[in-house]
């Protein structure tokens, strides 16, 4: 084998390594992006909940 091609198949390889650490490092992020919004979305219905529960029980309240 001649030096270069071995520098390049090293090279490849160094790429190939970089490429799947920052493709799994990524999907942590997205899964956890996806997991906060998950959340944000629980609480803002327990909230809306709330506030319709709130309403209603003001209207009957007046009566």
């Amino acid at each position: 084998m001649s030096m270069n091609n071995l520098m390049l198949k090293s090279c490849l390889r160094l790429l190939i390594i970089l490429v799947f650490s920052v493709s799994m490092v990524s999907c942590e992020v997205i899964g956890g992006i996806f997991e906060a919004g998950v959340w944000a979305g629980v609480i803002l219905v327990a909230l809306v909940i709330g506030v319709i529960l709130w309403v209603v029980k003001a209207i009957l309240g007046r009566r």
